[in-house]
């Protein structure tokens, strides 16, 4: 299982996202790459189902 850092150079500042196994992908979540990458790293240790991908970056958005 491999959830992964998405880059969007659309805008300014560039804006990540997260790419989930099985074709998922939530984009524009956060302007810090590192706080991704943090949570991409989290998701493959915890080996989260890509079913609560949507739940979880929700979440993530809120805190």
């Amino acid at each position: 299982m491999l959830y992964r850092v998405v880059e969007d150079h659309t805008t300014t500042p560039t804006m990540f996202g997260l790419a989930a196994p099985g074709g998922y992908c939530m984009q524009r979540i956060s302007t810090d790459s590192s706080e991704m990458e943090q949570l991409a790293r989290t998701l493959n240790r915890l080996q989260l189902s890509p079913i609560h991908f949507y739940e979880i970056v929700e979440d993530f958005r809120k805190s």
